[in-house]
């Protein structure tokens, strides 16, 4: 007779962390590159888990980014050919879900960084006329839109300097001068005002 199925909860509480994020990974890789055929329930009897907690963990390895952005994408098209397999013009929920795994991952990524890598991004990113896109090979950052979100976070959180903030305002003007954009970065400076009490 098998064991019991093993939960989520259970494999953290027995599993030591590096164990657990590369079976965490394993379990995710072979989801994404397996066949439609091998659902995430067959993944769940053959690892002794259960089918939720296949799902966890996948989410899991994207949210703290154990997984590369090209491998979380693999997950999203097999989800929704699979919930497109079991219903007829399905696959919304998957879409929907797996943007908001995409969210909580740059949201995570944008928090991963230490206020002085923070710091030294903003400041460069300041004094350059260069496009975001190259920032995002230089720092190792995923997307364009973490870039975004880690100059948010310099300004919001008084990271960097007035001066800089400034610099960083003007630059984007320069690229979008919208009515928007001015409105955004009077919002950005109340933020900052009220974080600075």
């Amino acid at each position: 007779m098998r064991d019991k199925m093993r939960t989520f909860k259970q494999l953290e509480k027995t599993m030591q962390k590096k164990e657990f994020d590369e079976f965490a990974i394993r379990i995710t890789e072979v989801y994404a590159t397996s066949s439609i055929e091998y659902t995430q329930k067959k993944i769940a009897i053959d690892n002794n888990v259960t089918a939720n907690t296949i799902r966890k963990l996948m989410d899991y390895t994207i949210i703290i980014a154990l997984i590369p952005l090209a491998l979380a994408q693999k997950v999203l098209n097999k989800s929704i050919e699979s919930q497109r397999n079991k219903v007829k013009d399905s696959g919304y929920n998957s879409i929907l879900h797996h943007r908001e795994l995409l969210k909580k991952r740059e949201e995570y990524l944008t928090y991963s960084y230490l206020p002085s890598k923070v710091k030294e991004i903003a400041n460069d990113i300041s004094s350059s006329d260069k496009p975001l896109s190259s920032f995002k090979d230089k720092y190792n950052l995923e997307s364009d839109e973490i870039t975004k979100r880690i100059l948010k976070r310099a300004i919001e959180e008084n990271i960097v300097s007035d001066e800089v903030m400034e610099r960083l305002f003007s630059r984007s003007l320069k690229i979008k001068n919208t009515e928007y954009a001015r409105k955004y970065f009077d919002f950005l400076r109340y933020e900052r005002k009220i974080n600075n009490k």
